[in-house]
């Protein structure tokens, strides 16, 4: 069985790829998954010490996803470590899965360092961060850490050795890497690419359709405010409460009523807009500059067209 991994980044235009692409591949002998559904499977990989990580075990429960399908593609970006704890584990992750099968594929979004701080920062506030940008992103600059999460160091942005690591892990004939915003700027060239990379017939895909639509600077505002008071993923501990409770008589639940379900659902019904996000600081371009020459040696080796693009 052929077998791909899509890994990521976060904030690469993942859900896009799941939901218009990956999850509407038409062919009798292809297989795909969604790692966010299988968290019995993947979280041994995401999480588990390595001592004590069976790859055998893992690799069977993974085949036996695919039920019987000649090829079978993985997509879950989690598995190039995640932003709540700095990525730590992503070369780690990539050993297990070389362990798991070792003739894996890997395709592997990159994004500009700047741009990805900023998304990034924005998705760990609608997580529970109560930080601005720049406190959050202090850690990249000042040799300390905050209380209760674990926020980026230089390390979770410099892209040369990971992608060094993958490989030399699957071989560069194996590993598709491609820039993000190439991805946004010639989205059917590399769509094209993405499927002749799986070996699949080409298929039809919505280009109009968004996903995770970046929030904007009031919404961040007063979901950091909230954050101080409602218990997240990542601020349980420092939060008094998990929201208003409403008892739902139909389905015997109680919900959490919080303001970001108020904003969430204004924005998605159209009824409010607010103004895009901006890095007021200038945080996100300070490690862009602290990036560039690790940028020039990734380019340098791998070719991947990031001059262009101001990765340089």
């Amino acid at each position: 069985m052929e077998v791909f991994f899509h890994i990521g980044l976060q904030k690469t235009g993942t859900t896009f790829l799941q939901r218009e692409i990956f999850n509407k591949i038409q062919d009798s002998d292809f297989a795909y998954i969604d790692g966010h559904f299988h968290p019995d499977v993947f979280n041994p990989i995401r999480f588990q010490d390595p001592i004590f990580f069976d790859s055998i075990s893992i690799r069977d429960k993974i085949t036996a996803l695919a039920k019987g399908k000649k090829k079978l593609l993985v997509s879950f970006e989690d598995l190039s470590g995640h932003p709540y704890n700095a990525a730590q584990a992503r070369s780690v992750i990539a050993d297990k899965i070389r362990s798991c099968f070792p003739q894996a594929k890997v395709i592997f979004f990159l994004r500009r360092q700047d741009t990805f701080a900023v998304s990034s920062y924005l998705q760990t506030v609608n997580g529970g961060n109560k930080y601005s940008l720049r406190e959050y992103y202090s850690t990249v600059f000042e040799d300390k850490q905050h209380e209760r999460f674990i926020c980026p160091t230089l390390d979770y942005f410099l892209f040369s050795k990971y992608v060094d690591h993958l490989t030399g892990l699957f071989g560069r004939e194996n590993c598709l890497i491609l820039p993000y915003e190439r991805f946004r700027s010639e989205n059917e060239v590399v769509i094209k690419q993405l499927l002749d990379f799986l070996n699949v017939k080409f298929i039809e895909v919505k280009l109009n359709n968004k996903h995770n639509r970046q929030k904007g600077e009031v919404f961040t505002w007063l979901l950091r405010f909230e954050n101080y008071f409602v218990a997240r993923r990542i601020s349980a501990n420092s939060a008094f409460y998990s929201g208003i409770p409403i008892y739902n008589f139909r389905t015997g639940k109680t919900f959490h009523f919080t303001l970001k379900y108020v904003l969430t659902l204004l924005l998605r019904k159209g009824l409010w807009m607010d103004i895009r996000y901006t890095d007021r600081s200038g945080s996100a371009k300070r490690i862009l500059e602290l990036c560039r020459e690790d940028n020039k040696a990734l380019e340098l080796k791998y070719s991947l067209g990031l001059t262009e693009h101001g990765y340089c």
